[in-house]
């Protein structure tokens, strides 16, 4: 199995998980909506599989798949925390 189908897996897998937690989406409701908290895990779950957070945010610029399954609008910024 390739590293892409790989990536979806987790992703698919993670946000099930993270629902299943019943984690809210914003822990504030004063919070900027630029991500979910569910997009936030997910992204240094990948950054952590991937080895950094550089490595996972050039992944993400080409693999739209990910991108829609995390139905993230836009890729963060490394400084994203």
């Amino acid at each position: 199995m390739s590293k892409k189908f790989d990536l979806i897996k987790i992703v698919k897998i993670g946000l099930k998980a993270i629902k299943r937690a019943k984690i809210p989406l914003y822990w504030s409701k004063y919070s900027r909506k630029d991500y979910t908290i569910h997009q936030h895990i997910m992204l240094i779950v990948l950054a952590q599989y991937l080895g950094n957070i550089e490595n996972m945010l050039q992944i993400m610029e080409y693999m739209d798949k990910v991108q829609r399954v995390m139905k993230l609008k836009k890729i963060p910024h490394k400084s994203t925390n």
